[in-house]
Formats: C-alpha cells, structure tokens, sequence
C-alpha cells in the first residue's frame, strides 16, 4: 500500500511540473456538467505521459503529423475507478475515431488532438501512442552450392517471410528456368498448412501450388 500511494505521489508531482498548456470550457461531457479541456501535447513517438480526468476535468492531447501514420493510443488507468475514453479529433473539433481505453487510425500530415475524458468514474492514467510497423511478406531464394559443375546437383530454398499470425490458407510460386540444362526432381514441403497439405506441381514451368513457405529442389545439369 505504501509502494502505491508513493507512486501515486509522484505522478501527481508529474502533472504538476509538467505544461499543461490553455484550458477551456466543454459543453459534451458526463452527466450534462461543463467541463474545464485541459490542452497539452504529445511530442515523441514511443513515449509514456500521464494524465488525470474527471467530469468536470478532460485532457486534450495535441499533435501534428508531416507524413501520413497508422497508430495506435492507449490510455491505461492507473488509480481510482476511471474507464478512460479517447477521441481522435481534427484541427475543427470534429470526431475522426473513438475508443474505450485505445483507439487505432490511419491519418494524413496534419494537425489533430486525442481528447481523454472518462467514460466512467475518474482518475489517474498512462497514456502511450504507437505506430503501426506492417511488415510487408516476402519471398527469397538461396541455392546451394552456387554454383555446380555437370551431373552434379544444387539444392534451391524458395522461403516465404513475414507470413502474419493468422497465416495463409495456400501460396503459388512459379521458378523459371532452361529446361534444356536443368532437371527438377525432389520438391519437398514443410508443414506450413499442416501436415497433409495439397501440392500441385506443373512442370517444364514448375508451377507450385499451395505450398508452404519453403521448397527444395534439386536440380541436376543434364
């Protein structure tokens, strides 16, 4: 309890050094009561600010984008019984998105502002804002060796990257190659649609079908 009410403490300290910027009046808040709109800003990426409302009391947390972003905010109650809610506003007041405790939106260079006020009860809380990193999937291929003389064979992988958690339900991947100089034989699969995946093979093309995210083949120079 003692650990609690210090911490407490200090992040009331925190709000209090820190610049809380202008305030102003709201007509939209909890149980049709006015309430003061504190207006501060987010400044970094990857940054922790924190944060007290109530309902006579909202924070308006200003920031400006040079470049479109995907992200995420998220306001974590720290003390009494507050249920934060946030909304994503433009440079007019008007909503772009809402959200109880997090909201996640796509927006271009601009001005906006996240107003946190409660949903219920008050209190304290942590506040964060994310970018979204999607990583794009991806396909390589190793051989090895590199290089071989004739009759010898190489061993050619064909991986599929970033493959999302939820993953694929099938994949197509098509090698070319001189047919005249180069025989395919021994493609093997991994267990990346399980273990009874259904794999259709067409060569001189060597077009396969619902693969996982790995082929070998070996290849011998005729």
């Amino acid at each position: 309890m003692k650990s609690k009410r210090l911490f407490q403490i200090f992040v009331l300290l925190t709000l209090l050094l820190s610049p809380l910027g202008s305030a102003r009046a709201s007509t939209g808040s909890i149980d049709k009561l006015d309430a003061m709109v504190i207006n501060r800003s987010l400044s970094y990426w990857d940054a922790t600010y924190f944060g007290f409302v109530s309902a006579s009391i909202f924070e308006n947390w200003q920031f400006e984008f040079t470049e479109s972003h995907d992200f995420t905010v998220t306001a974590t109650p720290i003390s009494g019984d507050l249920l934060p809610q946030l909304s994503l506003l433009d440079t007019g007041g008007n909503t772009l998105g809402s959200g109880t405790g997090a909201l996640t939106s796509t927006q271009p260079a601009g001005s906006y502002s996240i107003q946190v006020q409660p949903a219920s009860g008050s209190g304290f809380y942590m506040l964060t804002i994310r970018e979204i990193v999607v990583t794009q999937p991806s396909v390589s291929t190793s051989v090895s060796p590199s290089s071989i003389n004739a009759g010898e064979s190489a061993t050619v992988t064909v991986s599929l990257n970033n493959v999302p958690a939820e993953g694929y339900t099938s994949a197509e991947f098509t090698c070319t190659y001189d047919a005249s100089l180069v025989q395919v034989s021994n493609i093997a699969v991994t267990n990346l649609f399980g273990a009874d995946a259904a794999v259709a093979i067409n060569d001189p093309d060597c077009v396969a079908k619902t693969f996982p995210d790995y082929f070998a083949a070996f290849a011998s120079i005729a």
